[in-house]
């Protein structure tokens, strides 16, 4: 006689099974919007967070923390899938006029977008307890990867393989070839090594750029580094600062 599948064999099979897909996803929908709230009021505000009730432009979440405003897709994989590429439209990942220009996007209805983020939920579903993983990715992380700016992800090489696998920073090079072309419509593939991993909700919030408990100026030295007056006499080394922000933000480096 067969002995009982145990907790954890239950919780996993529950969270694999196709007709639970609907069921998963609101449970990780509930649990970021727990985490991102809790989050805000370590940092002293009330965050907002508004659900669109029609999908037009791809977004899950609208965030707002009072200053800033954010659109947010949401994205979720369980630790013993095989999935390692997501779906998004080029429109929602493009940057917002403002911004098109410095990342060399053009500057017209087709080259801007929503200046969105997506945000990648991992749940540990071997263990009873289901604990979440945040990563996260958009252009600014997009821009720093390419660039080898962010710890722990590969620059793109001078020269590879056909048969290598491409490094993080080949698959931001190339994602974000693919985003400066063609409609805003048209879906794009979001590999998993352009997500940069949270060390935790605290450190989302400042990687999606909003008002966080912890001290950071990432997205104001990115912004600096890569605008028109960036100078490197009078600013520094920016690409220092900027991979030591990420590093206290993803863990990747003791500082």
């Amino acid at each position: 006689m067969s002995s009982p599948p145990s907790s954890q064999d239950r919780v996993t099979g529950f969270l694999l099974a196709s007709k639970n897909s609907v069921t998963r996803e609101r449970m990780l929908f509930h649990r970021l919007c727990f985490d991102l709230y809790a989050s805000a009021v370590r940092a002293g505000y009330p965050l907002t967070v508004f659900s669109p009730e029609v999908d037009r432009e791809g977004y899950d979440l609208v965030l707002d923390d009072g200053d800033y405003e954010r659109r947010v897709q949401l994205k979720s994989i369980l630790s013993v899938s095989s999935t390692r590429a997501w779906n998004t439209t080029k429109r929602f990942l493009r940057p917002e006029l403002r911004s098109a220009g410095r990342l060399d996007f053009e500057v017209s209805p087709e080259g801007v977008g929503v200046d969105g983020g997506i945000v990648l939920i991992e749940c540990d579903s071997k263990d009873p307890n289901l604990p979440v993983v945040y990563h996260f990715t958009d252009l600014m992380v997009l821009a720093s990867v390419e660039q080898g700016w962010v710890p722990g992800k590969a620059p793109t090489r001078a020269s590879h393989p056909s048969n290598a696998s491409r490094t993080p920073g080949e698959q931001a090079r190339d994602l974000l070839q693919e985003l400066r072309t063609g409609s805003g419509h048209t879906k794009v593939e979001v590999p998993i090594g352009v997500f940069v991993k949270a060390v935790g909700p605290n450190e989302l919030l400042a990687l999606i750029g909003l008002h966080s408990s912890v001290n950071c100026t990432l997205r104001y030295m990115f912004d600096l580094r890569m605008g028109p007056d960036y100078d490197r006499p009078t600013h520094g080394p920016l690409e220092t600062e900027i991979a030591t922000q990420f590093s206290r933000l993803t863990g990747t480096l003791e500082l």
